[in-house]
């Protein structure tokens, strides 16, 4: 008797089928039934959505990488029905002293993809345990935006390691756009003619626009966007989905972060966005004006930056001395 278990192409691997093999030698030896769904663990699943939707993209060694280093050990030989939302706790109560608030996150995040695909493909029929995890809060507002000079140090050491990069951090840098936001654009959305990019379903899910600075429009120029293509595309075609590690390199060579601990004032992508809100409010510009750039969904999201705004009180105090 045979059973079809999957293709290789929809993620079954040899060490499944091995693992319904002998559930089924089981069940004949015992008289019971026992169903794939109830003898899946979770390295076992993880494998099946690896396979299924990471394989060969930008972000599949960091999720290994961070599966592999700590929720395999702790749960990659249970069963996906022997893992309890009581066990989950323990785990993130476990990581509150060695790992920070957002990076717990990312680890039940992974057990909670794995889940839901699961449950989706019909492999596990049970309740997902991640449903009831009280997860740690964030903090993650960033101190750190660079000066002029830091940002002109940065944009030519890219331009000498990789034109791409260079590129993707100096259209953050000069309009605000989040990583994935450039990452999803795509020749249509780049007006020339206006001297605009629609930014098609943001974070904040309320599309916008971004204005080129004269920068930013020479660089548009030199890569002329392809309706229908995307303006910054992965290596090997598609659409790229992680900051390539040449921005790291260059920042650790510059020294950006040298002495810093905090991982809220160190120098990464976002900071250019956040650099981007920090210059524009140091000019004067209306808080209302800079939460509409940077697509805030509220504008308590972008007053942490008022402290930069020039005091305008000195400025009123003069115009009394006038009236004298």
């Amino acid at each position: 008797m045979f059973e079809k278990v999957g293709w290789k192409s929809e993620g079954v691997t040899a060490g499944y089928a091995k693992q319904v093999r002998d559930d089924r030698l089981r069940e004949l030896r015992q008289g019971g039934v026992v169903t794939r769904t109830q003898k899946l663990t979770l390295d076992q699943a993880f494998e099946m959505y690896c396979s299924s939707h990471l394989a060969a993209t930008d972000s599949e060694r960091r999720v290994r990488s961070m599966y592999s280093a700590v929720v395999s050990p702790a749960f990659g030989h249970m069963y996906l029905s022997q893992i309890s939302t009581r066990k989950l706790q323990e785990f993130v109560t476990g990581l509150h002293d060695v790992a920070r608030p957002a990076t717990i996150r990312h680890y039940i995040g992974i057990i909670k993809t794995v889940y839901n695909m699961m449950r989706t493909w019909g492999e596990y029929l049970g309740p997902s345990p991640v449903e009831g995890v009280v997860m740690p809060s964030v903090d993650n507002d960033r101190t750190r935006f660079l000066t002029q000079q830091e940002a002109a140090m940065l944009l030519d050491e890219l331009c000498c390691r990789s034109v791409d990069t260079a590129r993707i951090a100096l259209l953050s840098l000069h309009t605000g756009m989040r990583a994935g936001e450039i990452f999803a654009l795509r020749g249509e959305n780049v007006n020339m003619n206006e001297g605009i990019i629609h930014i098609v379903d943001p974070k904040s899910g309320v599309s916008r626009v971004a204005y080129m600075s004269e920068r930013v429009r020479r660089m548009m120029e030199a890569i002329q966007p392809v309706p229908g293509q995307w303006v910054f595309p992965a290596r090997h075609g598609g659409q790229r989905a992680e900051v390539p590690d040449t921005f790291e390199r260059a920042v650790a060579d510059l020294g950006l972060n040298y002495g810093i601990e905090d991982a809220r004032d160190k120098v990464v992508f976002h900071t250019l966005r956040h650099t981007f809100a920090s210059w524009l409010i140091s000019e004067g510009a209306a808080i209302k004006a800079v939460q509409e750039l940077m697509g805030h969904s509220t504008i308590k999201m972008t007053e942490r930056y008022a402290k930069l705004a020039p005091d305008k009180r000195k400025d009123a105090a003069r115009l009394l001395n006038m009236l004298n």
